[in-house]
């Protein structure tokens, strides 16, 4: 051990491991509930999007310019919602990569067989690949972006067409 160095009992490191498993278990609860509300309020606006199509229909420029605001009224809600996502993701790594240090010293510690097995959560976690990523809510996230640029650019090419008299007014009701 190098002078400087503390070593720490076992037994306290085993009290910090479990705090930081009930951080990672919070932190995924408060990632979880981050992507209900925004998926929430994506649902909304897509509603909100679909009932104007059908309301306004696509034969006038109006309904393109309602459905380009809404497009941009939520953009800046899905930006935020993404980089959330990559908050919790980098956090969550940080967290993962300090419980594998924690694991590394207890292996050590118990390095007293021939036959000691892998243990620690972590190590389950990447054998099993058991759910607990970011990696899908991020995407999600960027997925709406895409989502509402998509439906304004097909809305305004069927109103074009129509107004073009390239193809009969569309009404929806």
């Amino acid at each position: 051990m190098s002078e400087g160095t503390i070593q720490l009992s076992p037994f306290v490191r085993i009290e910090e491991y479990k705090a930081i498993l009930a951080d990672v278990a919070n932190a995924t609860t408060r990632r979880q509930t981050v992507t209900a509300l925004y998926a929430t309020l994506n649902t909304a606006f897509l509603g909100a999007f679909g009932y104007l199509i059908l309301t306004l229909g696509l034969s006038s420029w109006l309904t393109i310019i309602v459905l380009g605001s809404l497009s941009f009224t939520i953009l800046p809600l899905n930006l935020a919602w993404f980089v959330t996502m990559l908050g919790y993701r980098r956090g969550l790594r940080t967290r993962y990569a300090y419980l594998r240090s924690i694991e590394e010293e207890f292996r050590a510690y118990a390095a007293t067989t021939e036959k000691q097995g892998q243990i620690g959560l972590i190590h389950q976690l990447q054998r099993n690949s058991l759910p607990g990523r970011s990696l899908p809510e991020t995407l999600l996230a960027i997925y709406f972006v895409v989502i509402y640029a998509i439906a304004v650019i097909i809305a305004s090419l069927l109103t074009w067409l129509v107004s073009n008299q390239v193809i009969p007014p569309i009404r929806f009701l």
